[in-house]
């Protein structure tokens, strides 16, 4: 009787371990193998991004977790414009749209980017640049009452600046051992490079007749010691005029011409002090306007011609530290128009001062900064991009001419 009760236990404890194998996910009645699949997690970037209407961006996909690292790629709006292969095309109409980028292993696993999408102010006509991605280069891009078209390839640009008519971009570029001047119509043909010898050709703008081309001249003094001249040149090329000379022992930098081409003004450093010169266009009459801070520069002249804005730094981090002012030309009356201390460069355009500034950005400096209009008296501040890279005019790897 009792090894008949043993033998019982037994046969119950067998038939429940095998039933308890079975339900584990071992072989199924109908002999199926069920595998693990993995689980997909997918990230996109540029998380956020801002552009102006029908601008383009390149956004990448990363997929762990699975061998199959395949995505596609969707946009969440209807009329959201379209995105191939990760290169999205914002639509022609304002709003604020969604880049999808979904598993192929696993569909249910996905990321999305909201980008910004805004009109172009009605109106504006400027060139500025944008920084290419991690490279160090800049893509030239031209603003119009069209929309926004990128110009020409991505290069270790210093500065770029449109011509009055619109018709054509000058703009300093590295090569042959030095940053050189060149030229090409706004829609990036006939280019043309206007200088050739191994020194650093920087900030170029046009005069306001578009027959001359002023900029900022650097070369080696010493080991280690840089000093700038300010030139004058054909738009057509040729050899350079110099206008400033060292004069009392400076170094002279960031030139703009006055709205009726007679007046040049820039700015200097010279025995510890930094200021702002104007000098006729020949380069005479050159006097000194404006002194203070660590740094004055980047100055622009008024649509009348009765003022000169410029960034003040007060700090030696520039950008950051650093605000917008306004003098006359004469030198009276400094007033400060921008008070975020990461406002700097600011351009005119018709009758609107455009700038670039950090002053929305996480990250207050250089490389995150974006473009700003504003009224002359510093009233009327919008944000023109919302970029995750930098957008301005100066190449902010090349502020003092060194290859970024």
């Amino acid at each position: 009787m009792k090894a008949r009760f043993v033998f019982l236990l037994l046969s119950a404890g067998l038939t429940f371990l095998l039933v308890l194998v079975i339900g584990c996910g071992g072989v199924a009645s109908n002999n199926v193998v069920h595998p693990f699949v993995p689980s997909a997690i997918v990230a996109i970037s540029p998380t956020t991004d801002g552009m102006f209407v029908n601008q383009t961006c390149q956004f990448t996909a990363t997929v762990t977790g699975t061998s199959n690292t395949a995505v596609t790629w969707s946009v969440q709006e209807s009329n959201g414009g379209t995105v191939t292969a990760g290169l999205y095309q914002a639509p022609g109409i304002p709003g604020t749209y969604h880049v999808v980028a979904t598993s192929v292993a696993d569909p249910t696993k996905s990321a999305t980017a909201a980008v910004s999408v805004s009109a172009v102010p009605t109106g504006l006509t400027l060139a500025y640049l944008t920084l290419n991605g991690g490279t160090g280069y800049y893509q030239i891009n031209l603003i119009s009452d069209s929309g926004v078209a990128t110009v020409g390839s991505p290069d270790l640009v210093n500065y770029v600046h449109l011509s009055p008519d619109g018709t054509k971009i000058v703009y300093a570029s590295y090569g042959s051992g030095g940053y050189q001047l060149r030229i090409m119509n706004s829609d990036g043909s006939g280019q043309q490079t206007l200088t050739g010898d191994a020194q650093r050709h920087l900030y170029p703008q046009f005069t306001p007749d578009g027959t001359g081309i002023v900029y900022q001249y650097c070369f080696l003094v010493q080991a280690g010691n840089v000093a700038c001249d300010i030139f004058l040149t054909s738009s057509a090329g040729g050899n350079g005029q110099n206008l400033t000379n060292q004069s009392g022992g400076a170094s002279y930098y960031e030139p703009t011409v006055s709205p009726d081409g007679n007046t040049i003004a820039a700015a200097y450093c010279g025995s510890g002090i930094c200021g702002l010169a104007t000098m006729n266009i020949d380069g005479s009459g050159l006097k000194s306007i404006q002194t203070g801070g660590v740094l004055l520069g980047e100055p622009a002249f008024s649509p009348d011609g009765t003022k000169i804005l410029f960034s003040y730094v007060l700090g030696p981090s520039y950008p950051d530290n650093t605000n917008i002012y306004a003098v006359n030309v004469d030198g009276t009356n400094p007033t400060q128009l921008t008070s975020s201390g990461y406002d700097w460069c600011p351009v005119v355009v018709g009758n609107k001062v455009v700038f670039v500034s950090s002053r929305d950005s996480q990250i207050h400096d250089g490389p995150h900064s974006d473009l700003y209009e504003m009224n002359v008296d510093g009233s009327g501040i919008t944000r023109l991009t919302n970029n995750t890279v930098y957008d301005g005019f100066l190449g902010y790897a090349a502020f003092w001419g060194v290859p970024g």
